[in-house]
C-alpha cells in the first residue's frame, strides 16, 4: 500500500445526498480494500493509475486550512463524513485529521453526520457526543466474521464494530446499523435486526447497486469463498425481473422482523443498473 500526499482543491464539495449540505472526504482511497467498494468506480480514482484499495491512498496536507477557510464562508448546517472513503481508516491513527475535522465543525455549531465500519470512532466519542444533533451510519452488513475477511479484508472485525456500537450507544449518540450492500446469500437481516435492536432506532438496508459496484472483483470472491452467494448475485446482474423480486422480498422480511422488534426499518432498492441516487431525507 503506497501512502503519498496531495493537496486538496476544497473541503466542502457540493452533493446531491439529501442528508446534508456538503460532504467531506479527507482521503483519496481507502485501506479497507472492500471487494463491492462503489468509490472503486467513481471518476475520480479512475483517472488514477493505481487501484484503489490496492495501491494507494492519498492525505491532503492542505485539508484542515482549507476547512476552516470553507466553513466561515460557507456556514454549513449538516454535513456528511466520509461519502467516498473510510474517514476512520488505518492512516487516520497517523494523521488524526478526522478528528481534528470534528473539533473545527464542533468550533463552527455545524453538525454532521459520520458514514463508517470502523471501530476507530470510539476515540473521537468526546467530540461526537457534543451535540445531539450529530449521528453515525455505521456499516454491518454481516455478522460472520469470515465473511468479513473475504469481502473487507483490511476493515474492523465483527467483535470490534459491536463493541463501537455499544459504545455510541452508551455515549447517547444516534447510531443507525447499516447494513449496505445487503448481498444475497450473505446478509442475514434476521440476525442484524435482533443483534442492534436494543442499540438503535433504526437499521437500514441498502440493495447492491449493479451499476456501481466492482462487479468483477465481488464475483470472483463470492465464487471462491461463496458459491451458493455467487449463484444468487450473478442472477441479479442477469435478470432485472430476479434483482426486484429478491430485494422486494428481502424488504417485506426486514419490515416484518424490525416491526416484531419494535425499531425502524428502512430499504432502499436502487432501479436495476442504475447510479446512485440517495433517498435520505435529512
Amino acid at each position: 500500500m503506497l501512502y503519498r500526499e496531495q493537496n486538496a482543491q476544497r473541503a466542502l464539495s457540493p452533493t446531491s445526498i439529501t442528508i446534508a449540505d456538503y460532504v467531506i472526504n479527507p482521503f483519496v482511497g481507502c485501506d479497507f480494500n472492500c471487494v463491492y467498494c462503489y468509490a472503486r468506480l467513481n471518476s475520480t480514482y479512475l483517472k488514477k493509475k493505481e487501484k484503489l484499495g490496492e495501491d494507494f491512498v492519498e492525505s491532503k496536507p492542505n485539508f484542515l486550512a482549507l476547512l476552516e477557510k470553507e466553513i466561515s464562508e460557507k456556514r454549513p448546517r449538516h454535513v456528511l463524513l466520509g461519502s467516498t472513503t473510510e474517514v476512520y481508516q488505518h492512516i487516520e491513527e497517523r494523521t488524526t485529521v478526522t478528528r481534528s475535522i470534528l473539533d473545527i465543525l464542533n468550533k463552527n455549531n455545524t453538525s454532521y453526520t459520520i458514514l463508517t465500519k470502523s471501530h476507530r470512532i470510539v476515540r473521537d466519542l468526546d467530540l461526537i457526543g457534543a451535540s445531539p444533533d450529530n449521528e453515525v451510519y455505521f456499516t454491518v452488513n454481516t455478522l460472520d466474521d469470515a465473511v468479513r475477511q473475504a469481502l473487507e479484508p483490511a476493515a474492523s472485525s465483527i467483535h470490534e464494530r459491536k463493541v463501537a456500537i455499544s459504545a455510541l450507544h452508551a455515549n447517547k449518540i444516534r447510531v443507525i446499523v447499516h447494513a449496505g450492500p445487503y448481498i444475497p446469500g450473505i446478509t442475514d437481516p434476521r440476525a442484524l435486526v435482533y443483534e442492534f435492536a436494543a442499540m438503535c432506532p433504526l437499521i437500514e438496508f441498502e440493495s447492491l447497486n449493479l451499476k456501481m459496484a466492482d462487479r468483477t472483483t465481488l464475483l470472483e470472491k463470492l465464487k471462491e469463498h461463496y458459491p451458493h452467494a455467487y449463484n444468487e448475485v450473478q442472477l441479479l446482474y442477469k435478470s432485472k425481473e430476479a434483482y426486484g423480486d429478491t430485494y422486494r422480498i428481502a424488504e417485506q422480511q426486514v419490515t416484518d422482523i424490525a416491526a416484531k422488534r419494535g425499531i425502524e426499518s428502512r430499504f432502499f432498492i436502487y432501479p436495476y443498473d442504475s447510479y446512485y441516487t440517495n433517498q435520505i431525507q435529512y
